[in-house]
């Protein structure tokens, strides 16, 4: 997780909240999808198939590809989760039930 000055703000937050999902909708975002999702499908081909010559080694290199190709594809997802239930869900520690309580429990149940 990032721990530095990108996100250390509710500003902050907000705005870089945005360009990712601007970001998540571009084209550019979509292509680097589909060669990523060719990518995984190349390395996972890779990994199931085998060779009997291949190393543990190489295995595991395979391995650790694989886990990158999917961590940049979902990158903007799960940051875009993290940070959005940061925002969203802050305790309420008033005990007292408010309008706005009810009115989003109303929602919920609909």
């Amino acid at each position: 997780m990032i721990q530095d000055n990108l996100f250390d703000t509710p500003e902050k937050i907000q705005s870089n909240l945005a360009i990712l999902e601007s970001g998540k909708r571009s084209a550019f975002w979509k292509l680097m999808c589909d060669i990523l999702d060719a990518n995984i499908e190349v390395v996972k081909d890779f990994i199931l198939e085998g060779n009997k010559d291949d190393s543990i080694g190489f295995i595991n290199l395979l391995r650790d590809r694989l886990k990158t190709y999917q961590n940049i594809r979902n990158t903007p997802e799960e940051m875009l989760k993290t940070y959005t239930s940061e925002v969203i869900e802050k305790p309420n520690l008033d005990p007292f039930t408010t309008v706005e309580d009810l009115k989003k429990a109303r929602r919920e149940a609909i």
